[in-house]
């Protein structure tokens, strides 16, 4: 299963873009700060890069800047490219399925109201539980 969660917060104002054929894209990164501390007696941060497309992307950039605590969700992706001295390159990202602004920053001084739980492209179809379906 491939399968990433994690919230952290944007290390920078993400980049949007539309591609030609229309779909709009988002791109930042996550700082994730681990659980437990290094040698130094620190929390050590994970840099989680992460891309979003169409719903997800117009709502991470309307409500998210560098700063915002997000909770993302999505699968891990690598690609590879050729930089300009013909190198092969790798990039490893989290392709964004479902999104959540938690917190923006701090010096915002006025209320935001922020939906949640956007609904993007990648989600499942509803599950419809009956009662006859639950073991008690």
């Amino acid at each position: 299963m491939n399968k990433f969660i994690g919230i952290g917060r944007n290390t920078k104002d993400g980049e949007y873009r539309t591609s030609e054929s229309g779909i709009a894209t988002y791109s930042n990164s996550l700082a994730i700060k681990n659980t437990f501390k290094n040698k130094e007696g620190n929390y050590d941060s994970e840099f989680i890069n992460y891309v979003a497309y169409r719903q997800t992307a117009d709502y991470l950039n309307k409500y998210s800047s560098k700063g915002t605590l997000v909770n993302i969700e999505g699968r891990i992706h690598t690609r590879s490219y050729e930089d300009k001295d013909k190198i092969k390159r790798y990039v490893t990202e989290v392709i964004v399925e479902n999104a959540n602004v938690l917190e923006t920053k701090k010096q915002d001084k006025e209320e935001v109201d922020i939906p949640t739980n956007v609904k993007t492209d990648y989600q499942e179809k509803e599950i419809v539980i009956k009662d006859d379906d639950l073991p008690f």
